[in-house]
Order: structure tokens, then C-alpha cells, then sequence
């Protein structure tokens, strides 16, 4: 995620969890500025960004779409044109949370402060953003297993976990399914593209580790040239939600293990 993430250890009765802390990136614009988004330096297009004050309560900006001829008046949103590029022009100054308008939890969060035009310093006429803003796994085919314990010393099978494939931006449903008691799954010849895999896991045994049950979307980009062919994926969930990575990578996690 974007920001500065602050990982700390907590031990509550039975339940080990990890509580991080999100400061987003706060940007300087004047009121016409553009947003621009990409997903590893390729274009998303279609998204739709949202721009609203810090307490959720909507501006009142012009908001121009992805097409240069469409201008949407009361809205605080604009979707991205075939680059990528949202823009808005905002008829008051002041500090807006901006996001991404997408069911998912993979969507980038910052602060705009919006200037005078006589203002110059440090101040953008473009904002340059990745979405998803979660890691993207690469992959050749949808096959392997799901392990809980990122940031433990062991990994354990995440068994009966309830999945759902969706298209990554309109979050269409395109298959389910669930884990083996091993935590193994198959997705069978799914196009190339980029997906949403939701995860949840089965309902734990007391309401305190159910607080922590991994659940939560991992964004997945099927390219059959990818090397990595298995789908071998270590989740952990936290106070920030849904943690994963390739179980290769777990070396990578060593200075947050906890015990088991």
C-alpha cells in the first residue's frame, strides 16, 4: 500500500494479530488537475475516481469525464478515457479525500489540497497513481494452494475457504468455488487478464479469532508466459486487511514472525 505502514505485534488471549497504521500521500493541485492511472505502466481505463471531503461529504466541483465534450455538473466523480486520465475541475478550494469508486479493497487513498492558481510551489497539475493498489500476482494458470500464517513460522492449509473469481474492473463474477481441506483450489482455463480472486475464509471457532480469519481480494494477473505456473499464495489478515504474497517469498517476512 501506499504510505507509510507502521507493523506492530499484538497479543490478544488465543488470537496473534498485526495492527498497522496508513498515513496516505497528501498532494498539492490547482482546481484543474488530472489523475492518472495505470496498472504496471499500462493504462486503466474506465475507472471511476471519486473526490470528497475528509468526512465522506460530497464537493461541489465540476467534474470533466474521460471525454473531452462530457462535463457531469454537481459530481464528484470521473471516470478514466482510453489513457488512463481522469479529470476534474473543482470550483472550491480545501482538503479532498480521492479514491478509487470500486467495490474492491484495493483502491489507492490520498489527500488533495486544492490551491489558488496564483500558488506555484510544490503544487501539480497531474497526479500519477497505480490501481490496483494492492501487489498484483502474476501467473499462468489459476491452480494451487491457499496457506494461512504469512507472518508466522508456519504455514497451515486454509481449508473450505470460500472463493469468487471477478473481473478486476467492472467486479463481475465469473466462477466460485472453495478450497480443498488441504487448501487447494483450480480455476480452469480463465482468459488472460487481470482478476479479483475474493477469499473467505470458513467461520472460526470464537468471535476473537474470527476478527482475524483472512477475507479480502487478491488481485491476480493470468498471462500465460508468466513463469510462475502454481498458484502457491501465504495470506495473513490484519488491522490493514488482506496480506499475501507467493509462498516462495516468505523469507521476505522473516523480521515479522510471530509465534505460532
Amino acid at each position: 500500500m501506499k504510505g507509510l505502514a507502521l507493523v506492530a505485534t499484538i497479543l490478544s488471549f488465543r488470537v496473534t494479530a498485526l495492527c498497522c497504521t496508513y498515513f496516505p500521500q497528501e498532494f498539492k493541485v490547482h482546481s484543474h488537475f488530472e489523475v492518472k492511472v495505470s496498472d504496471r505502466g499500462r493504462p486503466v481505463s474506465g475507472l471511476r475516481v471519486k473526490l470528497a471531503d475528509s468526512i465522506g461529504w460530497a464537493v461541489e466541483p465540476v467534474v470533466q469525464t474521460g471525454s473531452a465534450d462530457q462535463r457531469t455538473p454537481q459530481s464528484t466523480v470521473a471516470t478514466t478515457n482510453n489513457l488512463g486520465i481522469a479529470k476534474f475541475d473543482v470550483r472550491q478550494g480545501g482538503r479532498f479525500d480521492l479514491t478509487s469508486d470500486h467495490p474492491a479493497e484495493a483502491n489507492f487513498l490520498i489527500v488533495v489540497q486544492v490551491v489558488g492558481q496564483n500558488e506555484t510551489q510544490d503544487v501539480r497539475d497531474s497526479i500519477e497513481l497505480n490501481w490496483p493498489a494492492i501487489p498484483v500476482l502474476e501467473i499462468s494458470s489459476l491452480r494451487g494452494e491457499i496457506l494461512n500464517g504469512l507472518y508466522r513460522k508456519h504455514f497451515v492449509p486454509l481449508p473450505e475457504a470460500k472463493l469468487t473469481l471477478r473481473k478486476a474492473l467492472t467486479f463481475e463474477e465469473i466462477a466460485e468455488g472453495k478450497t480443498d481441506d488441504q487448501g487447494r483450489f483450480e480455476f480452469a482455463e480463465v482468459p488472460s487478464g487481470l482478476y479479483f480472486l475474493q477469499l473467505e475464509a470458513q467461520p472460526a471457532h470464537s468471535s476473537k479469532e474470527a476478527d482475524w480469519e483472512p477475507r479480502g481480494e487478491i488481485a491476480i494477473s493470468i498471462n500465460k508466459l508468466a513463469p510462475v505456473q502454481s498458484f502457491n499464495v501465504a495470506v495473513a489478515y490484519t488491522s490493514c486487511g488482506l496480506q499475501y504474497d507467493f509462498e516462495s517469498n516468505k523469507k521476505k517476512y522473516k523480521a515479522f514472525e510471530i509465534p505460532d
